[in-house]
């Protein structure tokens, strides 16, 4: 339902996006498990997205076969539910409507905690200005009048227009950065 809302399909839409397996990304993710290797969490990044991929069944034959294959194995009680359905499920009606009052009485303290941090940003550093830029975006958000990321995109192209010298890095200047 909360795709559907903020107009995805749940059936294509690949929630997996913000998993990047990377072996930066492992080297940071490592040092928070006990005995975990910088190998091992790039090989857990890697098969977050394989079982996304494999559970990601928008195709009607695709999606029997993965719940057959769940019930063949004994898994269908515990895993059946990792596979978004093509309709909305009404049993999740009070319970979607639960998590968005909770939601919504979440945001005043997640406002309070962003002007905290944002109060304590150095703002002659190009990258914290981007992320008050950020902040300033999802701040003004309202899902009533579309998605995040379409929100997110317009408010930046309008933030950079108003600054007359934007401190912006290009992205070439970014990669020689990050090259050096």
């Amino acid at each position: 339902m909360l795709l559907r809302r903020d107009g995805y399909d749940p059936l294509t839409f690949f929630t997996a996006s913000h998993i990047h397996p990377s072996a930066a990304n492992a080297r940071v993710i490592a040092p928070f498990y006990k005995d975990i290797s910088e190998q091992t969490a790039l090989e857990a990044l890697k098969g977050m997205i394989l079982v996304h991929k494999v559970l990601q069944a928008s195709n009607p034959v695709k999606r029997w076969v993965v719940l057959t294959g769940m019930k063949v194995l004994g898994k269908y009680d515990g895993m059946h539910g990792l596979v978004a359905n093509p309709q909305p499920n009404p049993q999740c009606t009070e319970s979607n409507r639960k998590l968005d009052a909770l939601y919504a009485k979440a945001l005043p303290l997640a406002e309070r905690l962003i002007l905290e941090y944002v109060a304590k940003l150095d703002t002659d550093d190009v990258y914290q200005e981007l992320a008050l830029r950020l902040i300033r975006a999802v701040m003004s958000y309202d899902p009533e009048k579309g998605n995040l990321e379409q929100h997110i995109f317009a408010q930046l192209r309008m933030e950079l227009q108003k600054t007359a010298h934007s401190n912006v890095i290009s992205l070439d200047a970014y990669r020689m950065r990050a090259a050096a």
